[in-house]
């Protein structure tokens, strides 16, 4: 299956991904970045199949293009707010490219955040 999604609000993205296709990357998605901000552009990829032990996926990767933004990377943290910029993500985890943000005072001009793990329950993450 392949889906492409233009000018839907984050919040909505639950709506249209499935819980059993890839449920870490769906569940990080909505806990973390699903209060503010628009995909002006995504794209998805899943090739999976149902048998009677239920869903098992064999492949999912997409991309987002995210305008206002609000993402919390780390629990406990302060959210990065007027986020903007790209990622890439699979069942696994997420390649993101911030343009433009703000945490609190601090303005974000570029950046890159690296999360793995989300597949096996052994998260991690990589901030430049």
């Amino acid at each position: 299956m392949n889906a492409t999604l233009k000018d839907l609000p984050l919040k909505d993205v639950p709506l249209y991904w499935p819980a059993f296709i890839a449920p870490s990357a769906r569940e990080w998605i909505v806990e973390r970045m699903s209060s503010a901000g628009t995909v002006d552009e995504g794209a998805l990829e899943v090739l999976g199949a149902f048998t009677d032990d239920g869903y098992h996926s064999e492949k999912m990767q997409g991309s987002l293009s995210l305008k206002g933004g609000a993402v919390e990377y780390l629990k406990g943290l302060p959210l990065a707010e007027g986020v903007e910029g790209t990622t890439e993500f699979n069942a696994d985890g997420f390649d993101i490219h911030l343009t433009q943000g703000h945490v609190g005072n601090a303005q974000l001009s570029q950046g890159e955040v690296k999360i793995t793990g989300l597949s096996n329950d052994e998260e991690a993450i990589d901030i430049n």
